[in-house]
């Protein structure tokens, strides 16, 4: 009820205090700029020395406590600096004058090369196809594998590169065609436990209420958000009463919203909830 913040991951206690640093039993791997968390505080990393840590301030820490941590700057940096990709697989086999492409799911494609002269180095040639077909970049593919025959022509790296976009371009095509499209079954409604649900459950469009009403259960109320009229705008058991110590108070609350439109509230002390009733004190 204190705080709906995680506490982070656990580090270990502190050890030894000293005036402008602590020692933690850890076998964790900590960073400067991390962030700690302990039961009467919380700090930042400056810097560390093995498992002696140099915080932004000391307030609070002394030995025992236990030290958790809120915030992973290596993980952080990992996040933001990380260029994941997602790509297809695919093979390239040239001979005889074509090129065939297969992705893994074998699809595959056949385009005829273009005829030209005989190459003067044919290794080179074969070392420029291999190195043009792995630059594949932003293209939805990535070249697994590539062969080669000796039947080739002459193609300046230029008509190349033009040739691998044009294969890939195709074998997406291809792609496209083969898909599949799975539909779904008829659903099978079964009986819903609960016989009338109201705005607590939340029912906001009719796709929603069909459903429920298929699964023989009555929707008497639609969400609050809908703009059906209701007799409570929210249930919570986040309890202003109990978060001020005032549960056997018999004294009136109420909230204030951006407008500064005040609405009542109701206390279920029996459930420990707070009900926000949508009548406004104006």
């Amino acid at each position: 009820f204190d705080t709906p913040k995680s506490v982070g991951e656990y580090i270990g206690k502190v050890t030894k205090v000293s005036a402008k640093s602590f020692e933690i039993d850890t076998e964790k791997e900590l960073h400067a700029q991390d962030g700690l968390y302990y039961l009467s505080g919380g700090c930042l990393i400056n810097k560390v020395d093995k498992n002696t840590v140099y915080p932004n301030k000391m307030t609070g820490i002394k030995t025992g406590i236990e030290i958790y941590r809120n915030f992973n700057s290596q993980f952080e940096k990992q996040l933001t600096n990380s260029k994941t990709k997602r790509q297809i697989a695919a093979k390239i086999n040239i001979r005889n004058g074509q090129i065939e492409a297969i992705d893994e799911d074998n699809n595959r494609i056949t385009l005829n090369l273009a005829q030209g002269e005989i190459p003067k180095n044919l290794d080179k040639l074969k070392e420029n196809f291999i190195t043009c077909f792995n630059k594949t970049g932003e293209e939805d593919f990535y070249l697994e594998n590539i062969t080669t025959d000796d039947n080739l022509t002459f193609l300046p790296v230029s008509k190349i590169n033009e040739l691998r976009r044009n294969v890939f371009k195709e074998l997406m095509k291809e792609r496209i065609r083969n898909y599949k499209r799975e539909e779904q079954k008829p659903l099978k409604y079964s009986e819903f436990v609960i016989k009338e649900l109201n705005y607590l459950n939340n029912i906001h469009n009719q796709k929603a209420k069909q459903f429920y009403e298929n699964c023989n259960c009555n929707v008497c109320e639609m969400s609050a958000e809908s703009g059906s009229k209701i007799k409570e705008i929210m249930r919570t058991k986040h309890c202003l009463k109990f978060a001020f110590n005032m549960c056997k108070s018999p004294k009136k609350l109420f909230l204030v919203d951006e407008k500064g439109q005040k609405y009542n509230l109701a206390f279920d002390c029996k459930n420990c909830e707070m009900v926000i009733k949508p009548n406004t004190l104006g």
